[in-house]
């Protein structure tokens, strides 16, 4: 149950980075929102590999 978890985590983190970089940035630059999505995508991806190493 634990991976399956770390896997959505993965995808989340993918669809946060892609939203941040390929949305947020462009539009606003490095403002508030681009820069909480992309903390945000890093640190879930980052939990997400570690759940799946662990897993």
């Amino acid at each position: 149950m634990y991976l399956i978890f770390s896997i959505a985590q993965i995808v989340f983190g993918f669809h946060s980075l892609l939203m941040s970089l390929a949305v947020y940035l462009p539009m606003y630059g490095f403002g508030i929102l681009a820069i909480f999505w992309l903390i945000n995508a890093i640190g879930q991806l980052v939990f997400g590999i570690e759940g799946i190493i662990y897993g």
